[in-house]
């Protein structure tokens, strides 16, 4: 019974829910969780740590960020309704039209092409 009332704890958090709806989706970077909801980086990952913590989602580290997901098949069977009616209501509460930045997009591109990139910057108008 304690489990129970920590998850209902959790899921008491507007923004953990938020978070759940957007890891609904798919796999996120933390930059794509926390831009779109308009908090700092910070914020996002106190809560997907408190989420992570229970079990909930699980976290990947790909390079120097750090990608979640749910991970449905680690809930206890007394959460899977609970935490499905919470995504189902809180995906309904998400903004139409996501505005994501892609931060960790940064990190895939090649030596070289960042070269050439940075080199086309500093290049003055004719």
């Amino acid at each position: 019974m304690k489990e129970l009332a920590k998850l209902f704890l959790l899921l008491a958090e507007p923004v953990r829910l938020q978070l759940l709806a957007l890891l609904s989706i798919d796999e996120k970077c933390v930059c794509e969780l926390y831009d779109p909801l308009g908090i700092p980086q910070s914020t996002a990952s106190r809560h997907l740590a408190q989420l992570r913590t229970m079990g909930i989602v699980e976290a990947n580290r790909k390079g120097v960020w750090m990608h979640y997901r749910l991970s449905p098949e680690h809930w206890k069977p007394i959460w899977v309704e609970p935490l499905n009616a919470a995504i189902k209501a809180a995906h309904a509460e998400l903004p139409v039209e996501l505005k994501v930045s892609s931060c960790c997009s940064l990190v895939t591109v090649t030596g070289e092409k960042l070269r050439k990139q940075t080199t086309a910057s500093r290049r003055k108008p004719e």
